[in-house]
């Protein structure tokens, strides 16, 4: 088994768990006081929470992998759509700073403890982990809070949210592949827009009513870019006039929850890999796994 973390995803949730009294601090930003945990904080929550998964797993430092995305990161989904993400996530300045020094700790702890990192610049962290749980072989694990990696669940690979394993579809009663279907219609926050005024219950009465292979066909109109075809169908399921309608926004919407692990590792943008060696315990919590390799 391998564990692959979506480190963004576990270092923003352990920088902002609570308030720090001992290593926060009130900031100005956009006119407000804000509250900004010191690394040290988000540290600590990083590492309480991955010696509670390798405890859970019964894997240690060395079966783990922590991915990062590099400089563009966003650059081909908002090639495809303009706002995404636009806006979102704003933080002050000084949160970034601590959320630097929270991974430049959590990688050299990890990196003498025989952990892997790989990085790739002009793709997001969702593609890398979706083109490493393509390459690898074996039982797979992803770390992360983001729902799009719903799609890449299957019998192979399961998702460790919430604080637990999980091959659940949270979306609904739906096949995992067709994830990146109900975000297209349903939007996903501020990332992209989706159908205006199809949210997740006209998805979910449009399963009753088509099925699985309902949404198989729309995902081939979505390819196809050719969900004017639906107007027959308006009749007796008005909701679709809805998809025809913001069907421009509905593409855009498709491409951006694709994991597109074709982006990954190319000749312009090749991932960068750094192997850990066993070294020098830099955190007690991790010392029990670091003997083991070590012998």
């Amino acid at each position: 088994m391998r564990l692959l973390v979506d480190t963004p995803s576990l270092l923003w949730q352990s920088l902002l768990a609570g308030e720090s009294k001992e290593f926060g601090r009130k900031v100005e930003f956009e006119g407000k006081s804000v509250w900004v945990n010191g690394w040290e904080h988000g540290y600590d929550c990083a590492m309480s929470h991955l010696v509670s998964v390798f405890n859970e797993l019964n894997i240690g430092p060395a079966q783990t992998i922590f991915v990062k995305a590099g400089k563009h990161s966003k650059a081909r989904r908002k090639a495809i759509y303009n706002g995404y993400k636009e806006g979102r996530d704003s933080r002050p300045p000084e949160a970034y700073v601590e959320f630097e020094k929270c991974f430049e700790e959590l990688r050299n702890t990890f990196m003498s403890a025989g952990s892997h990192l790989v990085v790739g610049e002009g793709t997001e962290e969702d593609d890398i982990l979706a083109f490493l749980a393509k390459k690898l072989d074996g039982e797979i694990v992803v770390l992360t809070r983001d729902g799009d990696m719903t799609t890449l669940i299957s019998d192979r690979v399961a998702l460790y949210q919430n604080g637990k394993l999980t091959r659940e579809n949270k979306y609904g009663p739906f096949p995992h592949r067709f994830v990146p279907v109900y975000k297209a219609l349903c939007g996903d926050g501020n990332e992209y827009k989706g159908a205006s005024g199809f949210g997740p219950k006209s998805f979910l009465d449009f399963l009753v009513w088509a099925g699985d292979p309902g949404l198989a066909a729309l995902e081939g109109m979505m390819i196809r870019r050719t969900l004017h075809e639906l107007q027959d169908d308006v009749a007796e399921f008005k909701p679709l006039s809805k998809v025809i309608t913001s069907a421009e926004h509905v593409y855009q919407s498709y491409e951006c929850a694709l994991l597109h692990d074709e982006w990954v590792d190319t000749e312009r943008n090749p991932l960068k890999y750094e192997a850990g060696v066993v070294g020098e315990v830099k955190d007690e919590r991790l010392a029990k796994w670091v003997a083991v390799q070590s012998t």
